[in-house]
């Protein structure tokens, strides 16, 4: 049937039949508006330590204390959860027991916070770059992968500007991700969702493919095996010598950069690298203490589409070099850095009309 092969393409995913009564649109009785669920059947948390919020399901908003116990059709619940989802929690988690190097323990302030958000670190490097050295690199057989094993071991499993190697490891990812069985030794432990599934399985032939045919496509796209990540990976959106970092969330990136074109067809990539139209796009960190609200960001897009305008890529420029922009948030701050002022006259159109 029709429900059976979306269930299929898309485990969990609620269909409804339009035909069958059981199916009418339903209101919670403290809905604010008709069709949709009332706040009393919204999953909430609320804590005294954090919270985060990954584009993910609720469940792990903090792995201490699942949220369960909500229909389906606002998001899995026990299930296995993101690369980009683990990675931002474990960024949390090492900040405040102090083991990422960015200061003591128990302490985030801008300067740090900042840092992680545009670290462009990549977990998939974490859990599978020493098993792909040391098994499948040494590893005779049909498989050429010298070039691509030469590439991962310069690599800093990272996605800045000046890593190598980064090309080949995404398209790694991305044919392991179309493997047909479980490419992990561990798998998904409810009771450790941050940690599992994890272990490349590397005695699996695919896994050894899915390494050669990353090399064949770097190799036919022109793109170098030793350039930093910083002459491959540009702005798809404005001015394309602009270099941007970061990677795809499949892989395990907390900085989000991605080639759309790319993604739906991988023989798109040429010797212009990764063109990047999505992914990270307004940025902000805020704080607060005694003196008041301090803000700064990023909109990565810049703020015009005109080319002739200033404003067209500057934006995008800083967010490349890291420079990030203090937001006025004060009214002497507003006032200070007004850049123009219009004065409209004439009456105005009643509302309504």
């Amino acid at each position: 049937s029709y429900s059976d092969l979306v269930g299929l393409i898309a485990p969990g995913l609620p269909l409804l039949d339009g035909s069958r009564s059981e199916c009418e649109w339903g209101t919670d009785p403290d809905a604010p508006a008709p069709g949709i669920f009332g706040p009393n059947n919204l999953p909430t948390l609320e804590r005294q330590d954090w919270v985060a919020n990954m584009n993910d399901s609720y469940w792990l908003t903090n792995p201490a204390e699942p949220v369960t116990g909500y229909n389906g059709i606002l998001g899995p619940e026990g299930t296995e959860r993101s690369l980009r989802t683990r990675q931002g929690i474990l960024q949390i988690q090492q900040r405040l027991d102090g083991t990422d190097g960015l200061g003591g323990p128990n302490l985030f302030d801008l300067s740090n916070l900042k840092e992680i958000v545009l670290s462009g670190h990549i977990y998939s490097g974490d859990l599978a770059r020493d098993a792909v050295l040391n098994d499948l690199c040494p590893m005779a057989g049909i498989y050429d992968t010298a070039a691509a094993c030469n590439a991962i071991q310069q690599w800093d499993s990272a996605a800045s500007l000046n890593s190598v190697g980064l090309p080949v490891w995404k398209e790694f990812w991305d044919n392991l991700l179309k493997q047909p069985s479980n490419y992990w030794l561990t798998p998904f432990d409810v009771n450790d969702p941050v940690n599992t599934p994890r272990g490349l399985n590397t005695s699996l032939s695919g896994v050894h493919k899915a390494l050669h045919d990353a090399q064949t496509r770097i190799q036919d796209a022109g793109l170098s095996f030793s350039a930093p990540l910083a002459e491959q990976q540009h702005s798809g959106v404005n001015d394309p010598t602009i270099p941007i970092f970061g990677a795809g969330g499949a892989i395990g990136a907390f900085t989000i950069a991605e080639d759309s074109e790319r993604e739906l067809d991988p023989d798109t990539l040429g010797p212009d690298g990764y063109r990047i139209d999505f992914g990270n796009s307004y940025i902000n960190v805020v704080t607060w203490d005694s003196g008041g609200v301090h803000a700064e960001g990023f909109l990565t897009y810049s703020q015009s589409t005109d080319p002739a305008n200033p404003h067209y890529a500057d934006f995008t420029e800083a967010y490349s070099q890291k420079r990030w922009h203090r937001f006025p948030f004060h009214p002497s701050e507003i006032a200070a850095d007004q850049e123009s002022q219009i004065t409209l006259e004439g009456t105005p159109t009643p509302a309504g009309n």
